[in-house]
């Protein structure tokens, strides 16, 4: 994260929101470090929906 930080983007897609990643890091000063170079410049995207993708769409196994 140090060396991207500022340099090239980094997609995180998680299932949690953001207020919660501190305890699931561990909340150390290695999850302070993380936090501190990716929250600032983030956008965050909230997807909604009451169907899972994989019922609406069924896929056929061979």
């Amino acid at each position: 994260m140090e060396y991207r930080c500022g340099r090239a983007s980094t997609v995180f897609c998680l299932q949690f929101v953001a207020e919660g990643w501190h305890e699931r890091l561990g909340g150390s000063a290695l999850a302070d470090s993380i936090l501190d170079r990716i929250i600032p410049s983030s956008y965050s995207m909230k997807i909604d929906g009451d169907v899972s993708m994989r019922q609406r769409k069924r896929v056929i196994k061979n």
